[in-house]
């Protein structure tokens, strides 16, 4: 059990109470959108509750993962960098792979890549076929700082699923991916 949390910071000013099934809501969000002629059926209301509840939830879980690296001079997509490198079985992938991986532009993973290779996080070389291809590989010290983050994130982080059922994580990460592939397919 967590003895000493971190002030991550969390920005929400919302009041939370119980619904008649023992469900969490926003009081002050209801209310607001209840103002709304849209949103005074229920049917309505509780959609508009729930994606107004995950872009809040998104939207902190990001600040304060930002927070979180920042002690360890990294930025997230930083960090998510490197953790695409510590655990490739090689430690290593061109930018290109980089940049495939995280969704980014490879002129950003450049850019990325060479603050990192400042900071002696990753070392840059070139491809051993490609000649067009620049390999990045993580160094001794990235691997440190990428297993000191993930060491802390068990200790410290991971705490925001207390008082959550095995099936109840599941059941979250289920409606995610549920909803990311609503977004993917187009139904959103």
């Amino acid at each position: 059990m967590l003895t000493s949390r971190i002030d991550f910071g969390v920005r929400f000013g919302g009041r939370l109470e119980k619904d008649s099934e023992g469900r969490l809501f926003d009081r002050r969000m209801r209310e607001q959108l209840q103002r709304m002629p849209l949103f005074e059926r229920h049917e309505a209301l509780v959609p508009a509750e729930a994606l107004r509840a995950v872009v809040l939830a998104a939207r902190n879980l990001r600040y304060t993962g930002e927070r979180w690296a920042e002690r360890y001079n990294l930025s997230t997509v930083r960090f998510e960098l490197l953790m695409l490198l510590r655990h490739h079985p090689d430690e290593q992938l061109t930018l290109g792979q980089l940049a495939k991986g995280l969704d980014l532009s490879p002129r950003t993973v450049t850019s990325l890549a060479d603050v990192l290779e400042r900071d002696g996080l990753i070392r840059r070389m070139p491809h051993a076929t490609d000649r067009r291809a620049v390999l990045a590989r993580i160094t001794p010290e990235g691997r440190a700082r990428v297993d000191a983050l993930w060491a802390e994130a068990f200790e410290r982080h991971f705490p925001i699923f207390e008082g959550f059922t095995e099936d109840e994580i599941a059941q979250l990460r289920h409606l995610c991916f549920k909803l990311l592939d609503n977004l993917t397919n187009g139904s959103a």
